[in-house]
């Protein structure tokens, strides 16, 4: 008779929108205590049009008049065409490209705040 052992772990970090868990966000990635998230995920979260330009490696987003444009592994974002420095920029692993949540979260006008008793992170957007 075959044995079979199982090793679970926890939920590293809880992604909340408006105090409501998104239970099919992806897992965060943290980096130097920065959390990052796949660009797509969360700008399509945001209700922000995204492209991604493969050959400069760059990443724009528009949503309401709001314009942004980084590039991987550039500490420099561009918000409606302003220079503004990052703590931490993008980044890809693998095929995906990872963005800072803070970051990106603020730029559009949603507050965050990190919970480490609860490991969670909430994003406010004040829509609800």
């Amino acid at each position: 008779m075959k044995k079979w052992t199982f090793k679970t772990s926890p939920i590293l970090y809880q992604l909340n929108i408006d105090d409501m868990p998104l239970l099919s966000s992806p897992p965060l990635n943290i980096v130097n205590g920065i959390s990052e998230v796949p660009m797509r995920y969360l700008f399509e979260l945001f209700g922000a049009r995204v492209e991604w330009n493969k050959a400069t490696r760059t990443i724009t987003a528009e949503k309401n008049g709001l314009s942004l444009r980084m590039t991987i592994d550039d500490h420099t974002a561009y918000i409606n065409g302003q220079a503004v420095q990052m703590n931490s920029p993008p980044h890809l692993y693998g095929y995906v490209t990872y963005v800072p949540l803070r970051f990106i979260s603020e730029t559009f006008g949603y507050d965050v705040e990190y919970d480490p008793i609860e490991r969670s992170v909430d994003i406010w957007t004040g829509l609800l």
